[in-house]
């Protein structure tokens, strides 16, 4: 698949879009996306050293949608399709953000397990996406969320850059969380530790 201008952001928005289509057709539910309404504040807390190092943090909680996420205060917020949340990380790399993280809207699971959604999104981004590579799948748990999670490499055919993308999804009430991680390859293992630190403060309210 070729990538183009948008670059990183687009394999993210895509991938998300499909997964939630999976669940609304495979349930034959509708799903309303609305504009993001979450509000959004910034925490400075002491690093826990003796140095006087601060980390800022933003924390993002929509009572609406039903989930609070917190992520690094320098990432820059951005808009994506069906995305609550979408920002990117302050490093470019060939013109494109270095990495960025998004969660979708939440939308109804139509009575699918967990297990159903995981084989219908993956079937559909294979088909989607040419030279897809599964590298990691797992069952996850977030704040004693159940979830499941991929990673996946997908190369852009313009341009011969890779792309790591990995999605974690949980269903929580018949509602379905996806939050995507997606970086340039090569500098991936620069950010897994901070996709990991969002991951694990994401709560549903």
């Amino acid at each position: 698949m070729k990538i183009g201008r948008g670059g990183i952001a687009t394999i993210v928005i895509v991938a998300i879009v499909v997964t939630v289509v999976v669940i609304v057709v495979a349930a034959a539910s509708a799903v309303i996306l609305l504009t993001p309404t979450g509000t959004t504040t910034t925490t400075t807390t002491a690093s826990p050293t003796t140095t006087t190092t601060t980390t800022t943090i933003t924390t993002y909680s929509s009572t609406e949608y039903g989930f609070s996420i917190k992520y690094p205060q320098n990432w820059v917020e951005g808009t994506g399709t069906g995305a609550a949340v979408y920002c990117n990380a302050p490093a470019i790399i060939n013109n494109n953000p270095a990495a960025s993280f998004n969660v979708q809207i939440p939308a109804s699971a139509g009575g699918m397990t967990l297990d159903q959604l995981a084989n219908a999104g993956k079937l559909l981004l294979e088909n989607m996406f040419s030279g897809i590579s599964f590298t990691n799948e797992k069952d996850v748990q977030v704040n004693g969320i159940e979830g499941h999670e991929w990673t996946v490499v997908v190369v852009d055919t313009g341009t011969g850059i890779n792309a790591t993308m990995r999605q974690d999804f949980f269903i929580v009430n018949n509602k379905v969380y996806t939050i995507t991680f997606a970086a340039i390859s090569e500098s991936y293992g620069d950010y897994a530790s901070i996709f990991d630190t969002i991951l694990n403060s994401f709560t549903v309210l």
